[in-house]
């Protein structure tokens, strides 16, 4: 069973074909359907899925509500497919914005870079009014979020750029002794 969460599309490897690799077009009929809800609160029992692909969502989410819920619908040994906007991303857009006297954009860009230096110093990030919550993130608050969640980057994904980085996250396995 396959669904469209705020941007994330969460997957229950049974329903793949054989290869693994394409999804059916009835499959991608139920996942357009799907009712929209927020990825920081899923509506789905734990451990229920076996990949989630969360492609420039979390950027426009509150990242630690989002990466626990996502954690948690996990089966372990799951994998996390994530695509994020870098900080490069937003000094690019910012310099764009200055070139070409956008005001706008300009403003944008500054308030993300300044709600993502506040996420990456304090380890909040911000929701206000002001800034709103929209962030950047790195590699090395990644790794921060999701080890305090039982999740770990494997390696970087074909599709990474340098403004964009993608990374195969996995969920750990239960130990048992």
């Amino acid at each position: 069973i396959a669904w469209r969460v705020a941007g994330v599309v969460l997957l229950a490897l049974g329903v793949l074909a054989p290869a693994g690799y394409f999804l059916s077009p009835t499959l991608l009929d139920l996942v357009h359907a799907t009712p929209a809800v927020k990825a920081e609160a899923l509506p789905f029992d734990s451990a229920s899925f076996d990949v989630v692909n969360c492609g420039l969502a979390l950027p426009y989410m509150d990242n630690g509500r989002a990466i626990d819920e996502i954690g948690r619908v996990l089966r372990p040994g799951g994998i996390l497919l994530l695509k994020i906007h870098h900080a490069r991303y937003y000094l690019s857009d910012l310099w764009r914005s200055l070139m070409s006297r956008r005001l706008l954009s300009m403003v944008h860009a500054a308030r993300v870079l300044a709600v993502g230096a506040i996420y990456h110093s304090t380890g909040r990030q911000t929701d206000t009014r002001l800034f709103g919550n929209e962030t950047f993130q790195t590699r090395w608050l990644l790794r921060r979020e999701l080890s305090r969640r039982g999740l770990h980057i494997e390696r970087e994904r074909t599709d990474t750029t340098p403004r964009a980085p993608a990374f195969v996250i996995s969920k750990e396995t239960r130990r048992t002794c």
